[in-house]
């Protein structure tokens, strides 16, 4: 039962954060009289529709699976909030800031920002929203956390400090190297102009 409800809350969170990136649909042939319908307001509607459904699922200004706050969940849910086109609305201002807080209270002091499991996940969701809710304000926090998630990364050269172990599972009798995505690390922070 809970994973169901946990189910529902991330498909929300992902109908409101591709909403705006939707084509709009085809007109619909107006009648006699009638102005042609506006693509753009049946986005934001459907996107505000999204965030209502998003607003009704909070508990303290947190989101996560039933009867529990969860940091990943919750930094998914702000970038939702965050990315509405026209931005932030005015009454959702208290909630966003809440939970923003919250995040911010989480981080660790190796930079992370999580509860007790999933670090690198929570962290770059985090990382995500911090960005998307004032780069300059929360440059610092930002800094350190993605220098944890540099040191959590698998890649050839190793790192100082190296968070995760090295190599992966034995595969034909070699280790198998996994490295991050070239094209998609830190997707938000890079565009926000953190130094890859």
């Amino acid at each position: 039962m809970p994973t169901t409800r946990l189910r529902r809350l991330a498909a929300a969170t992902a109908l409101a954060l591709s909403c705006a990136a939707l084509p709009a649909p085809p007109p619909a042939p107006a009648a006699e009289g009638e102005g042609k319908p506006d693509p753009a307001a049946a986005r934001a509607a459907a996107y505000g529709k999204g965030l209502a459904f998003l607003r009704s699922k909070a508990v303290e200004g947190k989101w996560g699976p039933p009867g529990a706050a969860d940091p990943g969940i919750t930094a998914l849910v702000l970038t939702a909030f965050l990315e509405r086109p026209g931005g932030v609305a005015k009454e959702d201002q208290p909630l966003v800031d809440g939970a923003v807080a919250w995040l911010l209270s989480l981080q660790k002091e190796d930079g992370g920002i999580y509860e007790t499991a999933n670090g690198n996940y929570c962290t770059s969701l985090a990382v995500q929203a911090l960005l998307l809710h004032g780069k300059e304000r929360h440059a610092a926090a930002v800094a350190k956390a993605v220098g944890y998630l540099r040191r959590m990364q698998f890649h050839e050269e190793g790192v100082e400090g190296r968070v995760a172990a090295r190599g992966g599972p034995p595969v034909r009798g070699r280790r198998l190297r996994l490295r991050p995505h070239p094209a998609r690390p830190l997707q938000h922070p890079v565009r926000a102009g953190v130094p890859a």
